[in-house]
């Protein structure tokens, strides 16, 4: 979904993904999303017949209240804190040509957005029907809004920090999600030293066992809890 290859001269070539779990504040090392092949500074000569291979990397973060194991609060992740190769650097090295990274990336506020979407989707395909039955009827349904630009500061991406936004509408009918996103321009199909940050996209993902507990647990807890006693019913 980050590379966007639909519609393209690369729409067929084929991607191999790993994703690996590091703590994305480490410094020594690094823990940095990798294109290996093509290998960096090559793109592919066929865009149609190209393979890439990648990794990814993922840091799951938990609510703290969870500790507390009262069964009050979620026990899944809460976010992923997640780092991938932008779309400009999967397609300029899938052998796309003149890549605009002000519309692949850097003003692509759809893009975490549409993953996000994905694994509520997915939860919701995967529910018993009872439970989505009663989801449906009591529940709160998560939408998903446009991704929201993390910038730099002075140590570091503010991005790390900048949670998984879950905020219910007025009316709490919904909880509206937001990512917040980072992006960095790709330079010489990637081929430059670790410490130059180049070709990246990061994203705070919804879990996809957040999104299933959400629908059996924590999406009910508003409208499907105990009765709430109106004054107007105490007078009565």
């Amino acid at each position: 979904m980050m590379a966007g290859l639909e519609g393209t001269p690369a729409a067929t070539a084929t991607l191999d993904s790993k994703d690996s779990f590091q703590d994305v504040t480490d410094v020594r090392p690094f823990h940095l999303p990798h294109i290996w092949e093509p290998k960096p500074g090559t793109a592919c000569p066929d865009p149609a017949t190209c393979h890439i291979e990648l990794t990814t990397v993922s840091q799951p973060i938990y609510d703290i209240k969870d500790n507390l194991d009262t069964g009050l609060y979620p026990v899944t992740a809460s976010e992923y804190r997640t780092k991938l190769k932008s779309r400009e650097a999967v397609q300029q090295q899938a052998g796309l040509k003149n890549v605009n990274f002000t519309e692949t990336d850097k003003l692509n506020t759809e893009t975490c957005r549409k993953i996000n979407q994905a694994a509520y989707d997915w939860a919701l395909s995967k529910a018993s029907p009872k439970a989505l039955a009663r989801f449906q009827k009591h529940g709160q349904p998560f939408e998903f809004v446009e991704d929201l630009k993390s910038g730099f500061g002075v140590t570091g991406p503010p991005w790390i920090h900048d949670a998984l936004i879950y905020k219910p509408s007025e009316d709490k009918k919904v909880v509206k999600v937001q990512s917040h996103y980072f992006p960095i321009g790709n330079k010489n199909l990637g081929d430059e030293p670790f410490l130059e940050t180049v070709g990246y996209h990061y994203c705070k993902l919804l879990s996809p066992a957040r999104a299933m507990e959400w629908i059996y647990v924590d999406g009910l807890k508003e409208f499907y809890g105990t009765k709430k006693t109106t004054i107007e019913e105490i007078i009565v």
